[in-house]
């Protein structure tokens, strides 16, 4: 069997139809390309969104982290900081009780302390009091004399013109007893209390 092609169409129309037909389908490829196109659009609108907020909490939450660490570090760094004072404070530690203790049983009777003031920065030792006679403290001062951890002691001469309950202050210097440490960090610019 044969096939029988009947046109009855003129062959302006035939040929007016053919780019009819070729208008429609690049119509239809334009749409489906454009159509392509906006799904990609919209997909990637969406994408950098979504992106966008997690960088935007990843951030947020970066912050926060890099604050507590911070805030972590500088509490960190303070107690390294008060850990090496007291290791320094330690390190430079010497009891002073003994040696007050030394002042005070070498008083002899009718002399009276009131105070005693060992600076381990300066080397030097102060000793107030009263005495009851000039005698009893220039024998004071001669019984401090022979303390292994005191040198150079000396009255000033406007006390001993009282013959009778004598106020003095007795000052030397440190012998056998180390000294501090000075501490410029840790103390920030005061000087540290020297009342040991």
């Amino acid at each position: 069997m044969t096939d029988f092609h009947l046109n009855l169409l003129s062959p302006a129309k035939k040929i007016r139809l053919k780019s009819l037909i070729r208008d429609i389908f690049i119509v239809e490829i334009l749409e489906m390309i454009t159509f392509t196109v906006a799904l990609l659009g919209i997909s990637q609108i969406l994408g950098w969104l979504i992106l966008t907020g997690f960088t935007t909490d990843l951030a947020i939450s970066t912050t926060a982290i890099n604050s507590d660490y911070t805030r972590n570090n500088q509490a960190i760094t303070r107690v390294n900081a008060m850990i090496k004072s007291l290791k320094n404070a330690s390190d430079d530690f010497v009891p002073l009780t003994p040696y007050v203790l030394e002042l005070a049983e070498n008083l002899p009777t009718g002399v009276y302390l009131n105070g005693v003031s060992i600076n381990r920065y300066d080397r030097t030792v102060r000793i107030s009091g009263i005495a009851k006679t000039r005698e009893k403290l220039l024998s004071y001062q001669n019984v401090l004399e022979k303390i292994s951890w005191v040198k150079n002691l000396s009255i000033p001469p406007s006390q001993l013109l009282q013959k009778d309950n004598v106020g003095f202050e007795i000052k030397g210097q440190l012998r056998d007893i180390p000294n501090l440490k000075k501490v410029a960090a840790e103390t920030k610019g005061r000087r540290p209390n020297t009342g040991d």
